[in-house]
């Protein structure tokens, strides 16, 4: 029981910890490194250096603040520091470890994997502007899902302020009239402005909880169920932005020399529950077999990282420059993905304007309907 509630805690600890150091900070603090990597610094050095120009040039209030303490309570150290100067002090605190194992609890998986690679490789430098790359891509890509889906949710949140509002007027002008002679679609949309007006805090509830549980189970669900929903929506981007950074990571080891199945074990380690099963079958099924990755990945069967993506990396997989082809071939994928995100936005803008349409003509032709009824009686 208490082993559950110091893994629960840990956990929220990490999360908090990746809340505050976002993808901007993470930008920052990437750029710095490879900013004093090129001038000759050491990794230590710069860290060092990072920390302290951080801390000096913390934002007003945190000086403010650091000041009233030092003053008023003596503190000896300050209360408010920097995201990014704490995040060199861990790194600083275990000078034996690789950065991407020292800064676990602050990385996201995926550009732990990218560090660790470029770390255990010996070309940090590259790792370095694969990460500012993934950054800046991650934004782009991002921003234009954020975009594409927030026009959709405007359309449904128009669609239920008006259920909400004038469906349920229509309920009250309804009300103690015979509605069997209404038509049936006359009768559904009543039944939605019912739902609407006396539920809606259970559908807007279960809509949020429903979104939540969708990212949640992002790195963690697994399974064979699993596989079939990583065809659809939020699953297929995760799949095919994770399965890319995945080859990206393995491309990068095996061009430093690591052997493929050290390179797999490495990466399987500091993986994610989702993640660690397809790396394990990989491993197990696979390259223990005597396949090559891109046999392993057809075999598995979970159709990561991308099905169509397949026969180019077992083709690949057979030539003698493998690892630079496979790494090519995952980058330009991931530079695809942001025509199908938009390919996708249209296609659900479209459904949801054929949706809202369909929905205001049925409005219309119910409020001429209810009026005639009245007229009539």
């Amino acid at each position: 029981m208490f082993t559950l509630i110091y893994d629960a805690l840990d956990w929220l600890d990490g999360l908090n910890k990746r809340m505050q150091f976002g993808r901007a900070k993470r930008l920052a603090f990437y750029k710095a490194l490879r900013s004093y990597h090129r001038g000759g610094q050491r990794k230590l050095t710069a860290l060092q250096l990072v920390r302290d120009t951080h801390e000096r040039h913390a934002p007003w209030y945190a000086r403010v603040v650091n000041k009233i303490a030092s003053v008023r309570w003596r503190a000896r150290e300050p209360i408010m520091r920097p995201v990014i100067a704490r995040v060199a002090d861990d790194a600083l605190a275990a000078p034996g470890l690789l950065l991407g194992r020292s800064l676990q609890e602050w990385l996201p998986q995926t550009e732990r994997d990218l560090l660790l690679a470029g770390e255990v490789s010996g070309k940090v430098a590259d790792a370095y502007d694969t990460l500012i790359q993934y950054l800046g891509r991650q934004k782009s890509t991002w921003q234009k899902l954020m975009t594409a889906l927030f026009y959709p949710l405007v359309l449904v949140v128009g669609v239920f302020v008006l259920l909400r509002t004038q469906g349920v007027a229509m309920l009250e002008l309804m009300d103690g009239d015979d509605m069997s002679r209404l038509s049936t679609q006359t009768m559904i949309l009543l039944w939605v402005s019912f739902q609407a007006r006396d539920y809606w805090q259970l559908y807007v509830g279960g809509l949020g909880a429903l979104t939540v549980a969708s990212f949640v189970s992002l790195p963690i669900w697994r399974g064979r169920l699993r596989t079939l929903f990583d065809h659809f929506a939020i699953w297929r981007l995760y799949r095919l932005i994770q399965g890319c950074t995945f080859l990206i990571s393995y491309s990068m080891m095996i061009r430093a020399g690591l052997p493929v199945r050290t390179a797999l074990v490495l990466m399987r380690n500091s993986a994610r529950p989702w993640l660690r099963e397809r790396i394990e079958y990989l491993i197990y099924q696979g390259v223990d077999k005597g396949l090559n990755i891109g046999q392993a990945l057809r075999r598995a069967g979970f159709g990561f990282p991308d099905p169509k993506m397949l026969p180019i990396i077992e083709t690949h997989a057979e030539q003698s420059n493998a690892a630079e082809l496979i790494g090519v071939e995952a980058q330009e994928r991931l530079d695809d993905l942001e025509a199908s995100i938009k390919f996708m936005a249209d296609i659900a803008n479209l459904v949801m304007f054929l949706i809202v349409f369909g929905v205001l003509l049925i409005y219309l032709n119910a409020s001429e309907e209810i009026i005639n009824s009245r007229i009539a009686r």
